[in-house]
């Protein structure tokens, strides 16, 4: 959302920490994993929904990119994690079965109690 929105917290260029990390993974630094959950969440919160295209469809062409998909049981899952931020607990338990090594994001404390399923980042950190 930092990248897509153009994000600043006053101080820094959040949009500009998010880019980088999309270099990282053009350059083959990393490989970005991508959740159905995700993809919900950018494209009910974007206006130009296209843009999301214009940044992936690259990468995965590239083969930059893994997909993964929640079950019923993964959300069942999150909402025993955490009744308030179940979404967030969602996100954990996907990066998890994707085998992620880290869950890049701003709401860090939202993901209390998913420590044992993967480590939870700002993006600046890796």
């Amino acid at each position: 959302m930092d990248f897509f929105l153009g994000r600043t917290d006053y101080l820094r260029p959040l949009d500009e920490f998010a880019y980088q990390i999309f270099r990282r993974v053009e350059q083959g630094e990393f490989t970005l994993i991508i959740s159905d959950h995700l993809l919900y969440e950018l494209e009910n919160n974007m206006d130009d929904k296209s843009k999301i295209t214009e940044l992936l469809e690259p990468l995965n062409k590239k083969g930059s990119i893994i997909k993964v998909t929640k079950t019923r049981e993964d959300i069942s899952e999150a909402k025993q994690i955490s009744q308030e931020n179940w979404k967030d607990a969602l996100h954990a338990i996907l990066a998890n079965k994707a085998k992620a090594v880290y869950l890049l994001t701003r709401n860090i404390k939202d993901y209390w109690g998913c420590e044992h399923l993967v480590e939870v980042k700002f993006p600046e950190n890796i």
